[in-house]
């Protein structure tokens, strides 16, 4: 799997109200999700590491899975999944 570069780690392809409402609420600063509160390795394409001890806020989302049937057609589908964020208070670098 290749890493992920800076600007692939500020572009996301779908956004949810509900887990930006859920992060929001859940942070202690004034971060925004999807402008300065990322996943750990949407922090590390960036060029920062989050501390050492802090906490992420979990969050559900979906991923997608593809596959091969017997009969060779690829298949996509999804399925849920946790993901840890941190927002930029928590991170050093750069």
């Amino acid at each position: 799997m290749r890493s992920m570069t800076s600007a692939e780690a500020k572009t996301f392809s779908g956004l949810s109200v509900t887990n930006y409402l859920s992060i929001k609420s859940q942070l202690k600063c004034q971060c925004e999700p999807y402008d300065s509160v990322f996943t750990y390795a949407r922090w590390t394409a960036q060029g920062y590491q989050v501390q050492r001890g802090e906490k992420g806020i979990k969050i559900a989302t979906m991923i997608p899975i593809t596959r091969e049937r017997a009969d060779g057609e690829v298949v996509t589908s999804s399925r849920p999944w946790t993901a840890v964020v941190f927002c930029k208070c928590q991170v050093k670098g750069k």
